[in-house]
């Protein structure tokens, strides 16, 4: 099943290592880390990941 993982590089409730540990063990695992990122910038970048789950849900 494709992954999409995404992390704000400024995260310091999740660091960024946590991502890049998963990434890691799931193959299919796509990662994007935006810099100068923090934790809640998670909630402006939702509608930019949409369009790439729209483009694996068939």
């Amino acid at each position: 099943m494709p992954t999409l993982l995404w992390h704000g590089e400024q995260d310091v409730f999740s660091p960024v290592e946590h991502s890049r540990w998963l990434a890691d063990r799931i193959p299919t695992a796509t990662m994007r880390v935006e810099e100068g990122a923090a934790h809640f910038r998670a909630l402006n970048v939702m509608p930019d990941m949409l369009p790439w789950l729209a483009g694996r849900a068939a």
